[in-house]
């Protein structure tokens, strides 16, 4: 069996199991594979509360999960499978692209950016983890035993997936279900990874309390995050975000890019290839940006400009070899 065909046995079982539990329960497939995740973790048995799901569907349910040993996957085969159902919960469902997740293809990137610009012992904190897919990808790159992980959430149904998951993958990573933006009790990083939600955020008194905020609308929740994520952070540490392309074209745009270039230093800003995205208006960039601290140094010039398309090899190579250069100055 091939390593494709591997996940995609497994990802057979989470499929018919969301499907099963979907129909059964009457609920979105996400709500289903939420479930599903929930019953593997629990010692490959179906769950029943109140009478449900039905016996019959108990009975087909503990039936499919006797097909896979769990133990005979690696983690990493793990989350591909989790992330092909969560594909198909996309299409099913119709999920807002606030929920969807981040690919395989920027994970990628972002993991060289984190090797290459900290040799320290890594502190990993994403404020807006969604269902884990991102940093379990970064968990599985870099290995449990090199990163330190916190998990922020504040979407109910997806923190129960993002937890059972990272359960399933065997990565002890701490979870928090929380509104990012509202005082956190957490350990300072030294790094923070997310791939921010765009929109506005609906709690005017909360936004006051930024420097990005504005008094004529709602202040844009990607704005806050990532203020509050760079205060998180410990001195001389590294915030990664993936933000909008025109993030500081908006109408909002100046307040964010007058933070970023007076109280931190804004080292770079890159726009992931066009081939990525469908319409040019869902483009998005990674920001990257350090907090000031005895060991941080402003770049001579912010590192702007475009990521090749991931297929052109050689152009992938030239980027990441000059990116590299870039990084050294920064990389203690």
């Amino acid at each position: 069996m091939t390593d494709k065909d591997h996940v995609l046995s497994l990802y057979d079982v989470l499929n018919q199991s969301a499907q099963l539990l979907s129909s059964d329960l009457e609920t979105a497939y996400l709500e289903g594979l939420a479930e599903t995740l929930q019953n593997l973790v629990f010692e490959q048995k179906a769950q029943q509360v109140d009478g449900l799901p039905s016996q019959e569907t108990i009975q087909t349910l503990n039936q499919l999960y006797q097909l896979i040993d769990l133990n005979a996957y690696t983690k990493e085969e793990k989350r591909k499978a989790i992330q092909l159902a969560l594909l198909q919960a996309i299409q099913k469902d119709n999920i807002q692209s606030n929920h969807q997740i981040t690919p395989d293809s920027i994970a990628f990137l972002i993991g060289y950016f984190m090797n290459t610009l900290s040799k320290k012992p890594i502190r990993l904190l994403d404020i807006t983890a969604g269902t884990g897919n991102l940093l379990s990808a970064l968990l599985n790159h870099f290995g449990d035993e090199h990163i330190e992980s916190t998990a922020i959430e504040v979407d109910e149904l997806l923190v129960s997936i993002l937890a059972m998951s990272m359960q399933l993958q065997g990565h002890d990573t701490k979870i928090m279900h929380q509104d990012s933006v509202q005082p956190l009790l957490v350990d300072k990083p030294n790094m923070i990874v997310s791939d921010l939600p765009i929109g506005y955020y609906p709690h005017d008194d909360i936004a006051k309390m930024f420097k990005v905020s504005v008094s004529n609308e709602h202040t844009y929740a990607h704005h806050v995050l990532i203020e509050h994520g760079m205060q998180l952070l410990e001195e001389n540490g590294w915030g990664i975000f993936i933000v909008p392309s025109n993030v500081f074209e908006t109408p909002q745009g100046h307040h964010l890019l007058q933070l970023l270039t007076t109280d931190y230093y804004m080292q770079g800003f890159l726009l992931l290839p066009a081939t990525m995205f469908k319409q040019s208006s869902a483009r998005k960039a990674i920001l990257l940006v350090q907090k000031k601290g005895d060991t941080a140094t402003k770049a001579d010039e912010v590192l702007i400009g475009e990521i090749p398309p991931l297929k052109q090899i050689e152009k992938v190579q030239d980027f990441l070899s000059k990116f590299g250069e870039w990084a050294e100055a920064f990389a203690k």
